[in-house]
């Protein structure tokens, strides 16, 4: 007989009432460029996509290619290069600015539009599919197909997060918007979060500009925006499609990530904070924040907007 193997996943409850209506569980797994995983909730190895997680990364050809520094984008700019974002006024002009500098135009955002008669610019990852457009033209590349996975900034790219990974077997596949995204373990993707924020590198700009501009990074409540808006950017953050969330503390080369086993992102805001504060990443007075309300404790609601339902980490869970 085998006797299955244990991990202690990270675990929160769904309560309807006083109905214990759902247990959504998680990975996570903390690591350090000088001593590797110094903690983990479940399987550090557990395979599966970066998806949007990757964004801070895939805006790295703009302070590392030859020429980047003539552009002369501005900290909201680069830092629209690495969100997700909600497609408001603000944050479409911030990609089309970006998108100007290399001469293509909206229509052709393979992330297409967004809503009736939309803008591409208005489409989450209108940012990030600009940065690699002007990254293909730093290369001098052709800007069609960007979006392959054998072009030239593409591969620019990949090889990037093999490196800030230290990925072992790092797999391509295809992402919502298009592009390709990119398969690995969770403890490899922490390192590449640790690795973005290792101090006084030429890349430093990056994690900069996200705990500078949170708000851009992505939607007002998610749990990435308004980590780094109590921490004032000690810790950047960012989602993932799929339950993902990837963490760095800025200057410290230090990485989290944290990913909910069925998918479903709801549970990743109390996930978040129990780890951070397991780590020591945020003190309990930032826990405490009011703007963190709403990710410590996420609620649910009805059609009529009336609270129904919490859900609330409960610590881990020895499953077998």
């Amino acid at each position: 007989m085998t006797i299955p193997h244990k991990f202690h996943h990270l675990t929160a409850d769904v309560t309807r009432g006083s109905i214990l209506e759902t247990i959504h569980s998680g990975h996570a797994v903390e690591f350090t460029l000088d001593q590797g995983v110094i903690r983990q909730y479940g399987d550090p190895d557990f395979v599966t996509t970066m998806r949007s997680s990757a964004k801070p990364l895939q805006a790295l050809p703009l302070v590392l290619l030859d020429g980047a520094e003539i552009l002369n984008l501005s900290d909201e700019e680069l830092a629209i290069c690495c969100a997700s974002h909600p497609g408001t006024p603000r944050h479409s002009a911030l990609a089309a600015s970006v998108l100007a500098l290399s001469g293509f135009l909206p229509d052709d955002l393979i992330c297409g539009p967004v809503g009736e008669n939309g803008s591409p610019l208005r489409h989450g990852c209108s940012g990030n599919h600009s940065a690699l457009l002007l990254g293909a033209k730093l290369l001098n590349a052709d800007l069609v197909g960007y979006e392959l996975p054998d072009h030239p900034i593409e591969k620019y790219v990949a090889d990037l997060i093999q490196e800030f990974s230290a990925a072992n077997d790092m797999q391509i596949a295809t992402d919502g918007c298009g592009v390709p995204t990119f398969g690995m373990t969770l403890a490899e993707m922490a390192r590449s979060f640790a690795k973005i924020t290792e101090s006084d590198q030429k890349w430093s700009r990056i994690p900069y500009v996200m705990g500078r501009y949170p708000e851009l990074i992505g939607g007002e409540n998610w749990p990435d925006v308004r980590v780094m808006q109590v921490t004032q950017g000690r810790i950047i953050g960012k989602t993932g499609a799929e339950g993902l969330i990837c963490f760095g503390m800025s200057g410290q080369g230090k990485g989290i990530a944290i990913k909910t086993i069925d998918g479903n992102p709801r549970a990743l805001g109390p996930f978040s904070i129990q780890v951070l504060l397991n780590a020591g990443w945020i003190t309990e007075t930032e826990a405490s924040d009011e703007r963190l309300a709403g990710v410590v404790v996420p609620k649910l609601k009805d059609s009529r907007g009336v609270i129904v339902a919490n859900i609330t980490a409960k610590g881990i869970q020895e499953i077998i």
